[in-house]
């Protein structure tokens, strides 16, 4: 097995530069760039044509873009840092609409469920999650929780949102809380569905909990003292790396997982990995992609790349591998 790249493209001039996972829709590849400016931080988004690469139009803000996404209107939704939640047309980068929040700082925004998404604050001064209208940026509800969000995820009506050290299911319709359950031992990040569970990451550990009900089922102890960010998973197993650069394979059912293989790498592990066929490709801050057989978690083919993966990841469209990397640098790669 090899992996060829195809093109690159590469945002120069900025210092400390760490784009985020690529998005792409029909011909045109979107990707934030964040990088340090005059002492603070900066961001853009970028819209690429794929067959070249080339610029076609970019968004620029004074502060900390996190995440965006394709709304069912056919718009770009993103998230600021500051405070903000913009829609862009996506062929001209052209302002839709526009939501301000009255508080400071939030986080990312949820996937887009029947044109809604949800957000909440990541500082103790904001202490709300919203729920907003994607067609038009009109806020449906408010409510108030702790602070310190992070990438809430939104299932068949309900809301799951991990925000410091406790995990909440919320009613989509209203904001109201249906259950709640602490974990004092560790700040609990991105939560993600798998199956009758909802499995939410932390220190060294995953917890398990029953969808409707909110009890734990299980905790994963993974024996490593180190934050694990991202989990994906295919029908029968999960997978996730953590900030030592070990990757893993667990099999979950209702009474009990097993551990089906564990990878040692050189460089922490912070990006979302991406599962194609028998293979999971992840990055690495050792500056690597890692082509991995999903069965035996041995390794098939390991490439050399220009910078860290940082919190970005890997999409795979139309047979190629698309990922951003530390020094502004965007891949488009071939498995051969």
């Amino acid at each position: 097995m090899d992996i060829k790249t195809i093109k690159e493209y590469k945002l120069k001039g900025e210092r400390n530069n760490k784009p985020r996972q690529p998005l792409l829709w029909n011909d045109r590849l979107y990707v934030i760039f964040v990088y340090d400016k005059k002492g603070f931080t900066e961001s853009r988004i970028q819209c690429l044509s794929l067959d070249k690469f080339e610029l076609l139009w970019e968004y620029q803000l004074s502060h900390v873009i996190n995440n965006i996404l394709v709304s069912d209107n056919n718009t770009l939704i993103a998230s600021f840092m500051n405070g903000s939640v913009v829609s862009f047309n996506l062929d001209n980068g052209q302002e839709v609409w526009k939501f301000k929040t009255e508080e400071s700082n939030i986080g990312p925004i949820s996937n887009e469920y029947k044109r809604k998404i949800v957000f909440s604050g990541i500082q103790a001064r904001a202490t709300s999650t919203w729920c907003i209208d994607t067609a038009d940026g009109n806020v449906l509800w408010k409510q108030s929780n702790k602070g310190h969000s992070y990438i809430p995820i939104i299932h068949n009506d309900f809301i799951y949102n991990c925000i410091g050290n406790d995990i909440f299911c919320v009613n989509l319709e209203n904001g109201l809380t249906l259950w709640t359950q602490n974990e004092p031992s560790t700040f609990l990040f991105n939560p993600k569905i798998f199956g009758q569970f909802v499995i939410a990451s932390g220190h060294g550990l995953i917890n398990i909990y029953d969808l409707e009900l909110g009890q734990i089922i299980n905790k994963i102890e993974t024996g490593e003292q180190s934050s694990i960010r991202e989990i994906i998973n295919d029908q029968e197993n999960i997978y996730f790396g953590d900030e030592k650069g070990y990757f893993y394979s667990y099999t979950l059912s209702t009474l009990e997982f097993k551990l089906n293989w564990k990878l040692q790498t050189s460089g922490k592990i912070q990006t979302i990995p991406a599962i194609s066929g028998k293979n999971i490709f992840l990055l690495n801050d050792d500056c690597k992609l890692y082509a991995v057989d999903k069965k035996s978690g041995i390794p098939i083919f390991e490439k050399k790349i220009k910078g860290e993966g940082n919190i970005s990841g890997v999409t795979l469209a139309n047979s190629r591998i698309y990922f951003s990397c530390g020094g502004g640098i965007v891949y488009e790669c071939e498995e051969k």
